[in-house]
């Protein structure tokens, strides 16, 4: 893990991306662009699970 983080981004670059996404009220903040490819992979699995219609409410009758 040592390794790892020596080859990060450095300490005060990342301080101040946090700084920036709390002032912004970004949730989310990423030190580079090594998991784009899993995040994009992700983002599309779950897009692909949601419904093609709108689903009916809880309360509304079932049809049939």
């Amino acid at each position: 893990m040592k390794g790892w983080l020596t080859k990060g981004v450095a300490p005060d670059a990342v301080g101040r991306m946090v700084l920036e996404a709390m002032l912004e009220n970004r949730r989310y903040v990423h030190t580079d662009r090594k998991m784009i490819t899993p995040i994009e992979a992700r983002t599309r699995a779950l897009l692909a699970a949601m419904p093609a219609e709108p689903v009916a409410a809880v309360d509304s009758p079932v049809p049939g």
